[in-house]
């Protein structure tokens, strides 16, 4: 009777006479020339010599992992291992074959895994090689042997093959990813890309001169040329080519395992001139490109502003038509893509139906001197801010080496609560595992044992983050700190320098401002949230009679509230009402 005809056969009902055959292979174990067909055939005949197929019945189930990596061993990525482990937790299975132990798992946790499961419930492992009776302590012992020397050499075998990789890279052999434009591999080398070359100098030697990034994709597209993903180039490969070091002659390999970069040396094309030349040029665009995007004006208010949707407001200067306007970007990304007809888009309010209130914009210069002027106001009022506090503030606070050190003693709480979490994690489970072997008198003592591991975890868990709020703190007070120093005599005056140091002084000031638009009045609602609690504080004097017995500060709130003005138009000038 041929091995195949065996499948024909109906299964045996009896669990104690059917073989659980285990089949997988990897790509390196495809070279001992055990295939899914030799280790199912394997199998069957064990199961034949077991007394458990005969020519009347099948006694063994198939479960075929089929192609599974035997370097990535979870089990999310083994869902036939996975289903046979619930089954043999489930006490259905007493007898089980595989090629061999690396075919269940290389890695030692998932192998205990396996073992655990096994041992409790009295499976039988059968291999090419052995049987091992998990009821019996002498085989279990051999074969945790075993198991320790096979998860060496598996260990031993990935640090020979990562040696031999860095040596290889370091003799000058390419280390197996698909080679840059303008390069081909040739005796396992890189080397120089006759055709695909003269494309990357054409690039380099076009933007030196001054063409755009886009002008030369044009001219490699009338060209037919193709980049190595088998796309044509677009303007950010282009980019992206420009860094390429390997054209100059070297590159960088970092070897993860090993924490080591080595600098490798390649042919090059690129001479070192006209590399320079294109790095110059892109560190100017880049240059331009960032004041661009701050722009060339200046907005005191929108790195402050923030709309009622949650986006930041930004700014806009049109000198020819006199518009100077703060608005939410948001806003005006959903009016163009809304799908609004054109001849509806005038109508006020419309956009709002589309996720954002806010369609009125807000003059700049308006919009500055009331938010000032509102500011201004709260700090005149301020007891926490008036000089006389300043001043004992600053003599009582406390040094930048007590800052330092309160830091790291917080910092020093955190990596210990940490290293706990880690610790109670591992103590978990090694409690579920040594649970599962059976050394536990009773599963009343495992949930105990579980339930105070749980609740340290929840009481570590909650230093944690107390640590890190103590840490936010610490900072947050450093930061005001160096405010009060740095602003501490403008705080009278309100003199600046510069445009510049007014909205520092402003950003240390405030946290955000809050904007809204009130749809009846259709006038913007400002909500200011301050870093200190300075809105409507106090002085409290310990005797009103005798101001000299000293006094303490109330707090006040943190927010600020006032309503911004609506413009009226009276012919081309503006002013508010």
């Amino acid at each position: 009777m041929k091995i195949t005809d065996y499948d024909k056969l109906p299964l045996e009902k009896n669990d104690d006479k059917v073989l659980h055959i285990y089949t997988r292979i990897s790509s390196e174990l495809q070279r001992d020339g055990t295939s899914l067909g030799d280790q199912k055939r394997l199998g069957i005949e064990k199961s034949i010599e077991l007394g458990f197929t005969t020519e009347k019945v099948r006694g063994y189930k198939l479960w075929n992992e089929e192609v599974a990596s035997s370097n990535y061993e979870d089990f999310g990525n083994r869902p036939v291992m996975y289903e046979l482990l619930n089954t043999i937790e489930s006490g259905t299975i007493e007898h089980l074959y595989a090629f061999d132990d690396d075919r269940l798992s290389r890695n030692e946790q998932t192998q205990f895994e396996i073992k655990t499961a096994l041992t409790k419930n009295t499976v039988t492992l059968y291999t090419n090689k052995s049987t091992t009776d998990f009821e019996n302590p002498t085989d279990r012992l051999i074969k945790s042997v075993f198991d320790a020397f096979a998860s060496y050499e598996n260990q031993m075998r990935s640090i020979r093959t990562r040696m031999g990789r860095v040596a290889r890279v370091k003799e000058g052999f390419w280390y197996g990813a698909p080679p840059p434009y303008g390069y081909e591999i040739k005796d396992k080398k890189l080397s120089i890309h006759p055709e695909e070359s003269k494309w990357v100098q054409f690039m380099f030697k076009s933007f030196a001169s001054g063409k755009r990034q886009v002008d030369i994709k044009s001219e490699l597209d009338k060209n037919g040329v193709i980049a190595r993903r088998g796309s044509l180039f677009n303007v950010g490969s282009i980019n992206r080519l420009f860094d390429n070091t390997h054209y100059k002659g070297f590159f960088t390999f970092k070897d993860s395992l090993g924490g080591e970069t080595l600098t490798i040396q390649c042919p090059s094309f690129i001479d070192e001139l006209l590399w320079e030349q294109v790095a110059d040029k892109k560190k100017k665009i880049l240059e331009r490109k960032n004041q661009n995007a701050r722009t060339t004006n200046f907005y005191l208010l929108r790195d402050l502003l923030v709309c009622e949707c949650g986006t930041k407001m930004s700014g806009r200067i049109a000198p020819l038509r006199g518009e100077k306007h703060y608005f939410c970007a948001n806003k005006t990304r959903m009016w163009k893509n809304s799908g609004i007809p054109e001849s509806e888009k005038w109508k006020r309010g419309k956009v709002g139906d589309y996720g954002c209130n806010n369609t009125k914009s807000m003059n700049i210069d308006l919009t500055d001197e009331f938010v000032w002027k509102n500011v201004k106001d709260t700090i005149s009022k301020s007891s926490i801010l008036k000089k006389e506090f300043k001043d004992e503030y600053l003599g009582k606070v406390k040094t930048y080496k007590s800052y330092t050190r309160e830091m790291g003693l917080e910092d020093k709480k955190i990596t210990r609560h940490q290293k706990e979490l880690i610790q109670i994690d591992k103590t978990l489970g090694d409690v579920e595992a040594s649970y599962r072997m059976g050394e536990y008198d009773s599963e009343d003592t495992f949930n105990q044992i579980k339930h105070n591991l749980r609740d340290r975890r929840t009481k570590v868990l909650a230093a944690l983050e107390s640590s890190r709020g103590q840490k936010k703190t610490i900072v947050d007070e450093r930061k005001w700190v160096d405010w009060i120093k740095k602003f501490g005599d403008q705080i009278d005056n309100k003199k600046f320098k510069s445009p510049e140091v007014h909205k520092e002084y402003l950003m240390g000031l405030i946290d955000k401002i809050e904007v809204s638009l009130n749809q009846e009045t259709l006038e913007h609602e400002f909500h200011i949230f301050y870093n200190l609690p300075i809105v409507d504080d106090g002085i409290k004097y310990k005797n009103n009679q005798k101001k000299s017995s000293g006094y303490s500060i109330v707090e006040g709130g943190y927010q600020g509230d006032f309503v911004l003005p609506k413009l009226e138009v009276r012919g081309r000038k503006k002013k508010a009402v």
